[in-house]
C-alpha cells in the first residue's frame, strides 16, 4: 500500500507538470528571454495552467556558483524578504478552444529579493522545492569592468561548420583584473541555449587594465544568415 502511495504521488506530479505550458522568463526592457538584470532591474515569469484551476504555486531561489552549480549559501546571506513566495497574479482564459489558467511573477518583487549578485535558480513549485515544477536561471549582476564584444567569422578550415568566433575584452579602473586572472572566467551562451554554451574560458593574455578572451573555443555556428556577400 505505501508502494502504490508514493507511485501515486509521482504520477500526480507528473500530471501537474504536464499541465504546465507556455513558460517564459524575460526581461521586460529588453523583451528577450536573455534572464540578466541589475539590483535595480525586475523580470518577468508566466506561464499556463491547462488544467484551468485556480492551482496555489510557490516559488523560491537558491544562489550558484560560477559553473551554475549550488554553492550551499543560506537564504538570509543571499536574499532579503520571505524564503518562499506564492505567485497570486493569475487569470482565466475566455472563449478559447483550449481553457487554461495565465500566471505571472514580476521578480524580484517586493516580498523577495536578491541581495548579492552572481547566478541563480528560480525554482517554481506546488507542495516542495525539492520538488519542482520547473527551473529557471538568471544572473544578477554589478558594475565592475566595461565589456567589448567582437564577432568575426572563423576560417578555421578544420571546423567548416563553425562560422561565428567571439573575441571579448574586459576593462576595469585600475589593476584589479590583471591582478586577479586566475580567478576571471567567462561564460558565452549563444540565444539563450545553455546546451551550446561554452563555459568556463579563462583570459588568453591580459594588457595593463584589460584582458582578452581570444580563444578558439569561442566559435559557434552561424547560419546561412552570418555569412558574408560581395
Amino acid at each position: 500500500m505505501k508502494y502504490f502511495s508514493f507511485l501515486m504521488l509521482i504520477l500526480a506530479g507528473l500530471f501537474q507538470a504536464q499541465d504546465i505550458r507556455s513558460i517564459q522568463f524575460f526581461n521586460p526592457k529588453t523583451n528577450d528571454e536573455t534572464a540578466v538584470i541589475g539590483f535595480r532591474d525586475q523580470l518577468i515569469l508566466r506561464f499556463d495552467d491547462l488544467s484551468n484551476s485556480s492551482t496555489v504555486y510557490r516559488y523560491t531561489i537558491r544562489h550558484l556558483d560560477r559553473n551554475w552549480q549550488p554553492d550551499d549559501l543560506f537564504f538570509t546571506e543571499i536574499a532579503e524578504g520571505s524564503m518562499t513566495g506564492l505567485i497570486d497574479q493569475f487569470r482565466y482564459s475566455f472563449n478559447t478552444l483550449q481553457p487554461y489558467t495565465h500566471y505571472a511573477l514580476p521578480f524580484p518583487n517586493e516580498k523577495m529579493r536578491p541581495k548579492i549578485s552572481g547566478n541563480f535558480e528560480l525554482i517554481v513549485y506546488r507542495d516542495s522545492p525539492s520538488s519542482p515544477l520547473f527551473k529557471r536561471r538568471f544572473s544578477v549582476t554589478e558594475e565592475g569592468a566595461n565589456l567589448g564584444l567582437r564577432i568575426t567569422r572563423t576560417s578555421d578550415a578544420r571546423r567548416p561548420e563553425l562560422n561565428q568566433r567571439v573575441e571579448v575584452e574586459a576593462a576595469a579602473a585600475g589593476n584589479i583584473l590583471s591582478n586577479n586572472v586566475s580567478s576571471l572566467s567567462l561564460n558565452v551562451i549563444q540565444n539563450n541555449n545553455w546546451q551550446s554554451g561554452v563555459y568556463q574560458q579563462t583570459p588568453s593574455s591580459s594588457l595593463g587594465n584589460k584582458v582578452l578572451f581570444q580563444q578558439l573555443a569561442l566559435s559557434f555556428p552561424g547560419n546561412n544568415e552570418f555569412y558574408y556577400f560581395d
